[in-house]
């Protein structure tokens, strides 16, 4: 009981490391290629009829019917329309904004702008949106491992956990057993081997 609490433990820290840090994303039906966009939040839903005719019109004005939420409707409409120097118009969300842009694009030029944990974070999202590791030779230790173990669970690539170690490459590999529902990977998943054969009884 006591190796499993450890276990799970490490797994919601690990998982609160990577949400906390990068943008959300929604992903297809277990088994197939992950599809990386970024999460609609519950404002962006309430408002989600300003946001489209903002996007249909062309004009960020229209946002100003959003009252309090007039940047977060500004930030979808930079999402949707994958344009930057409308992000530069979202003001308190602008590295929200290019975060999120990152993650659609796949582009790390769009984090120049940003600084620290935002831009580790950014190039995180923009590896995971163009589903490419070698991005992640662009950060260093803990956020260059979270890069790669992100990307890999995006892309279900396994040969990517590999190039991981210790707990965070168990699970890796662990993760994409769950989201792949293929149990045989469990063998692999170290010292979640055990916890993963588990989730398939």
């Amino acid at each position: 009981m006591r190796k499993e609490g450890y276990v799970y433990g490490i797994l919601i820290l690990a998982t609160l490391l990577i949400l906390g840090g990068c943008f959300g994303t929604k992903e297809k039906e277990a088994g197939d290629e992950q599809t990386v966009t970024p999460e609609v939040t519950p404002i962006e839903e309430q408002i989600a009829p300003i946001i489209q005719q903002a996007v249909s019109s062309r004009d960020l004005t229209v946002c100003n019917q959003a009252g309090a939420n007039k940047y977060d409707c500004i930030k979808a409409v930079a999402v949707q329309t994958k344009d930057k120097e409308t992000c530069d118009q979202a003001g308190p969300l602008k590295d929200e904004c290019i975060k999120s842009l990152a993650t659609v694009t796949g582009d790390t030029t769009l984090c120049a702008d940003t600084t620290g944990t935002t831009k580790d974070n950014c190039i995180i999202n923009a590896a995971k949106g163009s589903k490419d590791t070698s991005i992640c030779n662009d950060l260093l230790d803990t956020s260059k491992t979270i890069c790669i173990k992100a990307v890999a669970e995006t892309t279900l690539d396994v040969d990517d956990c590999q190039t991981l170690t210790g707990i965070v490459k168990d699970e890796c590999i662990y993760n994409i057993a769950v989201i792949s529902n293929d149990k045989g990977l469990c063998s692999s998943a170290g010292e979640l081997a055990e916890l993963c054969v588990s989730k398939f009884s």
